[in-house]
């Protein structure tokens, strides 16, 4: 059996870099249609501006400092994709940060 090119660059690019085949994942349906609820001006992309007034002004703060770890490409909004990577990547990181205070607690 012989693999077309392209498909061997795609294999070997997923067993290279483990991102690129997170980044392809579909985005579940449920997902999609927060995106679109919290994008308001229906231009496809998320604002901080537009985090900020779904969450109702709460911690913006700290929303800011994580929507600028979310922005992958640094381009000022969060794509469906980058917003779908965040969504995937917040039970790991809540987990870690409840970790880190019950080893704070028990000092």
């Amino acid at each position: 059996m012989r693999w077309h090119t392209g498909a061997r660059m795609v294999l070997a690019a997923t067993l290279v870099c483990p991102r690129i085949l997170a980044q392809t994942q579909a985005v579940p349906p449920k997902l999609e249609k927060r995106f679109s609820r919290l994008d308001t001006n229906r231009d496809g992309r998320l604002s901080l501006e537009e985090l900020i007034q779904a969450t109702k002004n709460r911690q913006s703060a700290r929303l800011e400092k994580r929507f600028r770890r979310w922005d992958r490409d640094n381009d000022g909004t969060l794509s469906l994709e980058e917003f779908a990577a965040a969504r995937r990547r917040a039970p790991e990181q809540s987990s870690k940060q409840d970790e880190a205070r019950r080893q704070s607690r028990r000092r």
